[in-house]
C-alpha cells in the first residue's frame, strides 16, 4: 500500500491540496531515511513530509510539518498501531479518537496500541511539527515477555482484549536511557552505510527501556505532585539538551525550563543524570558530529560551525578526543560500500 492511500485526511478551509512522493519539498532540510517510502502533502495550509522505513520488526515513521497558517485538520490511520512516540517539534492539541483531547508537549513520549486512528488537530501558523514513532510488530513483545513478563502481560493483556492503551500520562519525558536509544536510532535510520542489525537490536531494546521506564514511574506514585513535576523537569531539560541542534544556551534558561534553582538545578541534574548539563549536551554533540561526518560531504569547517564549534581546530581536538580517531577516518566516502550486517563500533557504547 502507498504511503498516501494509508491516510483519510482534510484541512478545514483548504480543499485543495496535492499528494506527491519520492521527493521533499524544495528547501526541505530535515531528516530523509533513505530506502523510506515518502509522501508529501502540498496545499495552502503548508507542507507535509511522511516516512516510512519498514523493518521485520518494526516501521519507522518520520514526519514534519511546515505550517504556513493556521488549520483545523483531521486524518485517519485505518489499521492496528503498536506506537512508540515522541514529539521533536512544538507542541500539538489534538482530539484522537480513542484518547480523547489533550495537548502533546514536545518531548513527550507515549507507547499506545489503537485498533486504527482519528485525530482532529489543532495546527499553528509558521511552526514546525516533527514526530518520530516507531510501529512495533507484535513479536517484538513476546520476545520481551520471557524477561520481563510482570511489565510486558498487562499491556499485551489489552491489546488482546482489543482494547485502547496509552501506557504514559501526559507530561512524560524520556529518561536517559530512553535518549541514549533514540539519537542513534535517527542518526542509523538516516545513513545509508549503518548497520540494519545493529538498529534492529537497539530498537528493541529502546522498546525494553521504555517499559522499565514505566515501571520507575510507578514505583515514584508516592512522591507528591511537585515532587513529580520536578523529576519531569530535569527529564524534559535532558531531551532538550540531547535533541536541539543549537548551542548550550546558559544554566539560568535550563534551570528556568525545569522549574528550579540553578543551584539546585545542577545538583538535580547530576544525580540524575549523572553528569553536569553542559557534558551531557556535548555528549550528544558528538553523536551528531558522527551522524554528520557519515551522512554528508560537507567540509570540516562548516561542520564544526554547524555543531557549535569555536573552530575547526576544536572540532579536529573533540572527535579525536571522543572516539579516539580523528574525524577523517569517519568522514562519509562515496565508495565506502555500505556498512549493512557490520555493527558500528562507534555506537556500542550506547547499549
Amino acid at each position: 500500500m502507498k504511503m498516501k492511500q494509508a491516510f483519510d485526511f482534510k484541512a478545514d478551509g483548504f480543499y485543495n491540496y496535492d499528494w506527491m512522493s519520492s521527493y521533499a519539498p524544495s528547501g526541505y532540510s530535515g531528516i530523509l531515511l533513505p530506502g523510506a517510502e515518502l509522501a508529501t502533502l502540498r496545499g495552502g495550509f503548508g507542507d507535509f513530509v511522511f516516512q516510512m522505513l519498514k523493518r521485520p520488526l518494526y516501521d519507522l515513521w518520520n514526519s514534519r510539518y511546515d505550517c504556513l497558517e493556521r488549520s483545523n485538520c483531521q486524518a485517519g490511520l485505518d489499521k492496528e498501531v503498536l506506537e512508540f512516540s515522541l514529539l521533536m517539534g512544538d507542541d500539538v492539541s489534538f482530539d484522537q479518537v480513542p484518547f480523547g483531547d489533550r495537548r502533546h508537549r514536545k518531548y513527550e513520549i507515549n507507547l499506545s496500541y489503537a485498533k486504527a486512528i482519528d485525530s482532529k488537530v489543532k495546527f499553528e501558523r509558521d511552526t514546525v511539527y516533527h514526530t518520530f514513532d516507531v510501529h512495533y510488530k507484535l513479536q517484538v513483545f513476546y520476545m520481551l515477555m520471557d524477561l520481563m513478563p510482570e511489565l510486558v502481560y498487562p499491556f499485551l493483556d489489552k491489546y488482546h482484549k482489543g482494547e485502547s492503551v496509552a501506557l504514559f500520562e501526559a507530561g512524560t519525558y524520556p529518561n536517559k536511557r530512553i535518549l541514549s536509544k533514540i539519537l542513534p536510532i535517527i542518526h542509523m535510520a538516516a545513513d545509508k552505510h549503518a548497520s540494519y542489525l545493529y538498529m534492529d537490536i537497539l530498537t528493541v531494546f529502546l522498546l525494553a527501556d521504555v517499559f522499565l521506564w514505566y515501571a520507575e514511574i510507578e514505583q515514584r506514585r508516592g512522591l507528591t505532585k511537585g515532587q513529580q513535576k520536578l523529576c519531569f523537569g530535569i527529564q524534559r531539560v535532558a531531551a532538550e539538551l540531547m535533541l536541539e541542534e543549537k548551542k548550550f544556551i546558559n544554566m539560568a534558561h535550563y534551570a528556568k525550563s525545569a522549574g528550579m534553582s540553578e543551584t539546585y538545578f545542577k545538583r538535580r541534574f547530576k544525580n540524575e543524570m549523572g553528569t553536569t548539563p553542559h557534558k551531557f549536551w556535548d555528549e550528544a554533540r558528538m553523536l551528531r558530529a558522527l551522524h554528520v561526518l557519515r551522512t554528508s560531504n560537507l567540509p570540516f569547517k562548516a561542520i564544526a560551525e554547524k555543531l557549535g564549534f569555536p573552530t575547526v581546530q576544536a572540532f579536529y581536538k573533540g572527535i579525536d578526543l571522543y572516539y579516539g580517531k580523528p574525524a577523517s577516518l569517519l568522514k562519509y566516502k562515496d565508495d565506502d560500500g555500505g556498512g549493512n550486517g557490520q555493527v558500528n563500533n562507534d555506537f556500542k557504547g550506547l547499549l
